[in-house]
């Protein structure tokens, strides 16, 4: 069983139009998983980000520019799939967190809590119900699972703990398929012996 909704692409919110970030490819490594971005914005609240707001509860970076694409960490800076989940220790999700960035204007610091993505494969084989109802936005960074029922993905997470995924979760890639969403999810429907999804899994 799954099943999804196409919504309309509202939510995305464009802040700057210039691309600053680490590919795809660079997302698996030693960095932190859980950890604080402290920006010097020069006044400017947006800190040249485009972020996409398409679940209401998870607020991914999908460009950065200017003072956000200029952040490091040590070793550490902003990449594409990133999740801000606090602005200033406040907790935020897509709802609320163009306003409270923007109660920051004229600061010259704001601190971002960021939650990094751990790139994650799940292989499993049919027959059987996949268990998972997914959702997505045209312009989306891949599908998420909203909702993780009984079924294969649930069967994989109880036998493979250290690799389990949850809602929220995004679906970049089906059966070595990456796309835009509406192409994943036809590669999702198509009918397979196996089904391996490359997962990005938010620990928090």
């Amino acid at each position: 069983m799954w099943s999804c909704c196409v919504a309309e692409t509202g939510n995305e919110v464009n802040m700057t139009k210039t691309m600053g970030l680490a590919t795809l490819d660079e997302q698996s490594g030693g960095d932190e998983k859980v950890f604080e971005a402290e920006i010097n914005t020069n006044g400017d609240p947006s800190l040249g980000l485009t972020l996409d707001l398409a679940d209401e509860e998870l607020v991914l970076i999908r460009e950065a520019s200017g003072a956000a694409g200029n952040w490091t960490g040590g070793s550490n800076h902003l990449k594409v799939y990133d999740a801000i989940v606090s602005v200033n220790g406040d907790s935020v999700d897509s709802k609320d967190i163009s306003s409270k960035l923007r109660l920051n204007e004229g600061v010259k610091k704001i601190g971002l809590g960021i939650c990094r993505p751990v790139l994650t494969e799940v292989k499993v084989s049919k027959p059987g119900d996949l268990g998972i109802t997914i959702n997505y936005k045209k312009s989306s960074l891949g599908i998420w699972i909203a909702t993780l029922k009984e079924g294969l993905v649930k069967k994989w997470n109880d036998e493979n703990p250290d690799k389990a995924v949850r809602p929220h979760d995004r679906i970049i890639a089906v059966n070595g398929f990456s796309g835009d969403s509406a192409e994943i999810v036809d590669k999702l429907r198509a009918k397979t012996d196996t089904v391996t999804l490359m997962v990005m899994h938010y620990p928090k």
